[in-house]
């Protein structure tokens, strides 16, 4: 039920045109309610989130919650209407999700959805009971559940400590937005509201090029079913093994929790030690990550998680948001190597994964039952 139209360009600027509702199945576009601008499946990723959040005693797993302190000169209307017009372009941000009233559960895209935005004016509180005031709120939207059948699943709450310092907290579902997607509404939000402050047009700078992440979504389910990709992680993770964690150590939930930063100083230095020797960073550090899921393991071969990018290499996806992430297993054999000849393997290894990094991780755990992965990386750099 996929219709696909591709289009003849380079490599670089091809894109596929997909129809609006071509993935809903043929027995269910009947049953559609009005209002809607398009649906279609959900990535497995996303039907996964969403299976441990129904299925959690914590309600709020995968609840993203971002606290910023900007200073600008704040209009409320202007900043309210900055915001619409970011939930208005980008139709995840005006998606429900609906489990149970079709053949398959669905991701149904809103046309019209007002942006879900609360404000509070606590300009007459001093900045200690302000700073009070936000802390316990961010705790409510903490515990508030985000409810998946939309129409949107990102809220928008405004705190106004004074007339050129305000404090914005987004919180939202993971399963509609990745790392770089949140980052993308947030930098739109501020453009916008700067060109509307300044009475400017907004150049055309965030322009997706007619692709949607219904085009991701399609692509997903032709990659699901690439032989080749099939038979590259069937072969891939025979040779791999297992790698859980709580297997071995019998764990039955995360006992404790930790996070440490690393100083400018060391980053540096492993940029340097990776340019002198032609390798990534990222490739440095899965190294150190494989070493000491090692040290708990006692295991010199081993399997973990990598989540990779699965994002359009397309002129304008940069600026799609919505959730284009997946998770790969990675073998990591760490018998008679140094960090730089680990590095160089863990590099080739992610480089010949690439074609096939669509692939679902749903799709290799269900033909590959014994490979067992509870550990993942998880690489940042913007």
């Amino acid at each position: 039920f996929i219709a696909l139209n591709r289009h003849s360009a380079s490599p670089k600027t091809a894109r596929r045109s997909l129809q609006e509702f071509a993935l809903v199945p043929d027995q269910d576009r009947n049953s559609l309610p009005d209002g809607l601008e398009d649906a279609y499946p959900l990535t497995p990723l996303q039907l996964g989130m969403f299976i441990q959040t129904l299925s959690s005693d914590i309600e709020t797993v995968y609840h993203d919650v971002f606290s910023f302190e900007l200073t600008l000169d704040f209009v409320e209307t202007l900043f309210t209407a900055a915001i619409q017009t970011v939930v208005s372009h980008h139709p995840i941000l005006r998606t429900g999700f609906d489990f149970d009233s079709f053949s398959i559960p669905l991701q149904l895209v809103h046309a019209n959805v007002p942006a879900n935005i609360l404000v509070h004016d606590i300009t007459f509180h001093d900045p200690e009971a302000q700073n009070g005031y936000i802390a316990r709120n961010i705790e409510i939207i903490r515990s508030r559940s985000v409810p998946p059948e939309g129409p949107s699943l990102i809220r928008f709450s405004i705190f106004k400590k004074s007339s050129d310092c305000i404090q914005l907290v987004i919180d939202a579902h993971h399963a509609i937005l990745d790392g770089w997607s949140m980052a993308t509404v947030q930098r739109q939000i501020f453009e916008h509201y700067r060109n509307l402050k300044d009475g400017k047009e907004l150049a055309d700078v965030f322009s997706t090029g007619g692709i949607r992440f219904a085009d991701y979504v399609a692509q997903q389910i032709e990659d699901a079913e690439n032989i080749d990709s099939r038979e590259f992680w069937d072969a891939y993770c025979a040779a791999s093994g297992s790698g859980a964690i709580a297997d071995t150590l019998q764990l039955s939930k995360v006992s404790h929790s930790m996070s440490m930063a690393l100083d400018q100083e060391v980053m540096r230095e492993l940029k340097q030690v990776a340019d002198h020797h032609g390798i990534q960073v990222k490739a440095l550090l899965v190294a150190a990550h494989a070493f000491t899921i090692q040290s708990v393991l006692g295991q010199r071969s081993l399997l973990t998680g990598v989540s990779d990018n699965g994002r359009p290499e397309e002129d304008g996806a940069r600026n799609v948001v919505g959730l284009f992430l997946n998770v790969l297993p990675l073998h990591c054999d760490l018998r008679a190597k140094t960090w730089l000849e680990l590095g160089r393997a863990l590099q080739h290894a992610d480089a010949n994964m690439k074609p096939h990094r669509r692939f679902p991780f749903a799709n290799i755990l269900q033909r590959n039952h014994k490979v067992k992965v509870d550990t993942l990386f998880t690489y940042t750099n913007f």
